[in-house]
């Protein structure tokens, strides 16, 4: 009885054991010894093409990831490369439009007709809105590569307020909504912060 149970039953389940561990390991090739079951022989083949469908789905992952890892690589280049051009572009746009700037403002400040100085106003506000778009460009590269970094600095917040509504109202002078602000009592005038991204925030 005892022979029995230890040939049909613990020598098979034996065999299944090792036979799962060989797979565990990639390790499935042995011959059964002679005399198995045909219980036992029928276990390795379902484990053997078990073990073919588990290497063919491991290919499969690891050329997947393959292509991952390299479409990975381009967009993180590609990016990298848009950001640097952005850069680049709004680097070489900030000296001309300096000058417009500066120019103006000087023009503005002369002794001109009344109309002279609307439209001296006028080219100096537009240079203005115009290099602010330049900046949000760049804080935009910039954010792109990672390298944007916050200012801490004081401020007085209800000056920004009124600066920016009137370069919105400016901007769009056909405007006829009431554009204004409210600070709570409880708001210090005086706040630390980025002065600069807390304008584009409010705009």
């Amino acid at each position: 009885m005892f022979w029995l149970i230890k040939r049909w039953v613990l020598e098979p389940a034996r065999t299944a054991v090792e036979m799962s561990g060989r797979i565990a390991t990639e390790n499935c090739g042995e011959d059964l010894p002679e005399g198995s079951p045909l219980e036992v022989e029928q276990l390795q083949q379902n484990l053997e093409l078990i073990q073919a469908h588990l290497q063919k789905r491991r290919q499969q992952l690891i050329e997947s990831n393959q292509e991952l890892r390299k479409a990975r690589d381009e967009a993180m280049t590609a990016s990298e490369d848009k950001a640097q051009f952005m850069a680049n572009i709004s680097h070489e746009l900030r000296t001309p439009l300096n000058g417009v700037i500066g120019m103006s403002s000087l023009l503005a400040e002369a002794p001109l007709a009344e109309e002279s100085r609307k439209m001296a106003e006028t080219i100096l506000r537009s240079g203005r809105s115009l290099s602010n778009l330049v900046n949000d460009v760049l804080d935009l590269s910039e954010l792109e590569r990672g390298s944007l970094k916050l200012e801490e600095a004081p401020f007085e917040l209800e000056a920004l307020l009124e600066e920016v509504i009137s370069g919105v109202l400016a901007d769009h002078p056909m405007v006829t909504l009431p554009v204004g602000f409210l600070v709570s009592p409880d708001v210090s005038p005086w706040v630390n912060g980025d002065r600069k991204r807390l304008r584009q925030v409010l705009i």
